[in-house]
């Protein structure tokens, strides 16, 4: 757990033990935290892709993502108006990482008060996983019949399924439809469509998911192809599926039903040993029921016919029965507001439920433990068992409900408390001291609450040193006490007199209070001390001679008396309360000091008061310049062409610029503003123009920054280069495999684009001159190759006859085989491919050249049109 988070429960353990700690009436009703989520069910993200849960509880509410409290969501949370419901809205879109992950996918809430915390069921939002592999995409089917197209998601529970046809989404009609074009079953992962017509045939049909995560489509298209009559010898059964083999069915269910899926337009009938009869069929969609004998079955046999053919048989489904989850509540302890316990006592907590394998889980304080009996003990029980323990029930048919909560807190033995002081001489200060002229007495009484009569012991501090008062032999001090002095609330009184306030009295007093039952409790410090008049305050400014930035300083005002003084920094009309105060009780001297981040709104005047006993002396100020050491952002090297301009800049950042000086040097040498280098300032840019570069003008030129008032400098040198502009001079260059290439004169530091040899279209080689003027080897894969386009060439100019047919499909076989580089797989040659096959089709559509075809050459064809 984060570190935040585990802080975040120790404070609501201590709340829960103040309150029981500090509570007159052990009896006041406190609610148990309670925490219970809407929708209850497992969410489904909607089409933008965001959805809402609400929390509603008893105590202060948060959500959560994950199965503990790492990740809290407070920034997306927000209290409704009725003050007891915490929404929760989540855009999913603006974070999808870890989606897959179970944990990123589930949410609750946690309810906390003084009794503990407690946690809602869990709620997971469902993560589309993608589709899986259709081992055929292209379905056989004749006009009229009707066939059915399977989507393959596997994922449970099945997001929302729908239909594309050409791009364009299936609006399916119901299953109780007379006449359906359309029919979903199996939540949308089978498409039924009857009565096929050509505008059927000649689509394309995908499935997608839309209530998810994030929408999509499948890869996989399903075509259809026409054929007169179906091969095969299911006599034109279209399409089955058949039922699930095993269900899981409560004892409350009466029958149980199997489901085929069936695409046909004949005489279609199921059926089954035992069955309830008759079956139902709607349409296509055929069923047969079984009674639930409430004993669990493995060996039933369903078989289906069409046209009194046997289409499947000896299919064996069976049935699980399973008691659904029933939790058994507690009158006496339910919703119980708390139990009590002390120190080293034992507790038990027991919860029931029945059904079919339920499965338990416990938690404290939202936590989970690692116990999964119905019966939680806990025994030497201490301060970290209390707290609110819940626990939650699996089952069938239902996750995660809760069964009862408890809140139990731990009594531990209370040490004296509520200590109050209060002085009869002199005037007491800030609650524990004493401000009284030399030789008068002063008496201190302490009142506390106390579960037994207590012994006490006055101790003494003078310079660090701790002593306990030995009343026998001095005559210095007097004690009373303790008395009970109001028996009802256990108050005891004690009192300490100081008999004569001298330098050898002065200083720091206290009482250790011991009830032999907890460790002994030392009251607050009283301090004696004579008056000291008020001192005229000193401020002080460090380490720096200014606010330097990036760098931390200090501001000091200092002032002596007794009662302490009250000091006051101000600056920019606002009082600075943020600094650190220390006080000698002893010299009266009091120092507040605040440390500065040094930023430039920090600069400027500190003015400090100091006021005591109704007296002011006069303010002291200070004013306070902010800087920076200077820092120069440059390049390193420079270069340009001859007899044309160029700037060389330096961004300068120093402060206050006014105590900043910049200046140039070329090689070494300062130089001075001149018609041919022009010095200039704009901002913070320093800048040298050289108005026409010559030769000469090539070396080093270096800036150099002072900052006067810390002091500190800073310089920067850019080497600057002269360049001669030359060109690449025109080339010839000769590819073995993709032809000739003519490249042209082009200039340095450039590239050149020439159209491709043998193509294909649009295709370009290029090259690049370096700025050295010399080329770099050219680019030439998108061309294509000199041998593969000369054959596409070749055999594009071949009539296809009933003569050539099977020597040019040989060919262009042979062809696509060896056209294995990506620039020759190029639309040019697609095309030139595409016109042999529809000149191929046209002639092969004569009833007569297919006569003259041997079988063989009839069956390398058909490889060619399907394959």
């Amino acid at each position: 757990m984060a570190r935040s988070n585990v802080l975040s429960f120790q404070l609501v353990l201590c709340l829960f033990l103040l309150h029981f700690a500090t509570a007159t009436h052990v009896d006041d009703i406190i609610p148990l935290p309670s925490a219970i989520v809407s929708p209850s069910n497992s969410v489904v993200a909607i089409n933008n892709q965001s959805f809402e849960l609400n929390c509603t509880g008893t105590g202060a509410l948060t959500w959560y993502r994950g199965f503990n409290f790492d990740t809290p969501l407070t920034n997306q949370s927000q209290l409704l108006d009725d003050n007891v419901t915490l929404s929760l809205t989540i855009t999913l879109s603006d974070d999808k990482s870890g989606l897959m992950d179970e944990m990123s996918r589930t949410y609750f809430c946690t309810a906390s008060n003084s009794l503990g915390v407690a946690r809602s069921h869990s709620v997971q939002i469902p993560f589309f996983q993608g589709f899986g592999e259709i081992d055929n995409t292209t379905v056989v089917v004749s006009l009229g019949q009707a066939v059915a197209l399977f989507c393959n998601v596997t994922q449970r529970p099945v997001p929302t399924i729908v239909w594309y046809k050409n791009d364009s989404r299936i609006e399916p009609n119901t299953v109780d439809d007379t006449n359906p074009k359309y029919i979903l079953l199996d939540g949308g992962q089978h498409l039924v469509i009857y009565n096929l017509v050509n505008d059927d045939i000649t689509a394309t049909y995908k499935c997608g998911v839309i209530n998810v995560v994030n929408p999509q489509t499948s890869n996989d298209t399903c075509t259809l192809y026409k054929v007169d009559t179906i091969p095969g010898g299911m006599n034109a059964f279209i399409a089955y599926r058949r039922p699930i083999a095993n269900q899981f069915v409560s004892i409350q269910d009466s029958t149980i039903s199997y489901f085929y899926i069936a695409a046909t337009n004949g005489a279609t009938e199921v059926g089954a040993s035992g069955a309830i009869t008759p079956t139902m069929q709607d349409g296509d969609l055929l069923r047969i029921r079984f009674t639930n004998t409430l004993v669990s079955t493995s060996g039933l046999t369903v078989i289906l016919d069409r046209d009194s053919i046997n289409v499947d048989t000896s299919i064996t489904v069976g049935y699980t029965v399973v008691d659904p989850l029933a939790v058994i509540d507690f009158p006496s302890v339910v919703n119980a507001s708390s139990f009590h316990r002390f120190e080293s006592e034992n507790i038990s907590f027991t919860c029931m439920a029945n059904g079919t394998n339920p499965r338990l889980r416990w938690y404290f304080n939202g936590l989970p433990l690692d116990h999964n009996d119905e019966t939680l003990v806990l025994t030497n029980l201490s301060v970290a068992n209390a707290g609110t323990y819940q626990c939650f029930w699996d089952g069938f048919f239902e996750h995660e409900r809760e069964s009862v909560s408890w809140a139990l807190y731990v009594q531990i033995p209370i040490p004296p408390r509520n200590i109050a002081l209060s002085v009869s001489q002199g005037t007491l200060i800030d609650s524990n001291r004493t401000l009284l002229p030399t030789g008068s007495p002063a008496t201190l009484d302490i009142s506390f609450v106390s579960d037994s009569l207590p012994a006490v012991a006055w101790m003494y501090t003078d310079d660090n040193l701790t002593v306990e008062i030995n009343f026998t032999n001095s005559t210095d001090y007097s004690a009373t006490g303790p008395v009970l002095i109001h028996k009802d609330e256990d108050i005891y009184r004690i009192s300490l007199t100081v008999n004569n306030v001298s330098t050898s009295t002065s200083g720091f007093y206290h009482a250790v209070i011991d009830d032999s039952r907890t460790t002994p409790t030392a009251s607050h410090r009283w301090f004696v001390s004579q008056y000291i008049p008020l001192s005229t305050p000193k401020l002080s400014f460090g380490p720096f001679p200014c606010f330097l930035q990036s760098e931390s300083s200090f501001v000091t005002c200092s002032a002596q008396s007794f009662p302490d003084p009250r000091i006051t920094l101000i600056h920019s009309n606002s009082e600075l309360t943020n600094g650190i105060t220390t006080f000698d009780q002893f010299t009266g001297l009091k120092i507040y000091t605040i440390t500065i981040g040094n930023s430039m709104t920090d600069a400027g005047r500190y003015t400090c008061h100091a006021t005591a006993s109704n007296t002011t002396t006069p303010r002291a100020d200070l004013d306070i310049k902010f800087c920076s050491k200077p820092t120069i952002q440059s390049v390193p090297t420079l270069s340009g062409n001859t007899n044309e301009a160029v700037n060389i800049n330096c961004t300068v950042n120093s402060a206050p610029a006014a105590d900043t000086t910049v200046t140039w040097s070329f090689n070494g040498v300062r130089i001075q503003n001149s018609d041919r280098r022009i010095i200039s300032i704009i901002d913070n840019i320093h800048q040298i123009r050289i108005i026409s570069l010559q030769d000469f003008d090539a070396g080093n030129y270096t800036c150099f920054v002072t900052n006067t008032l810390i002091p500190a400098n800073a310089s920067a040198t850019i080497v600057l280069t002269v360049i001669h502009l030359v060109a690449c001079r025109m080339e010839t260059t000769v590819s073995s495999d993709r032809g000739t290439f003519e490249w042209p004169e082009t200039m340095s530091d450039s590239s050149v684009n020439i159209s491709c040899p043998n193509g294909p279209s649009g295709a370009t080689a290029n090259r690049k001159c370096t700025n050295n003027s010399t080329w770099e080897s050219p680019n030439v894969t998108f061309c294509a190759t000199s041998v593969i386009s000369n054959q596409f060439r070749n055999i594009s100019k071949v009539n296809v006859t009933a003569e050539n047919v099977v020597s040019i499909f040989e060919n262009l076989t042979d062809l696509v085989m060896n056209t294995t580089d990506a620039a020759d797989q190029n639309t040019d040659n697609i095309r030139t491919a595409s016109a042999i096959l529809n000149q191929t089709a046209i002639l092969l559509s004569d009833p007569k050249i297919i006569m003259n075809l041997s079988s063989s050459e009839l069956l390398m064809v058909h490889h060619m049109f399907y394959h």
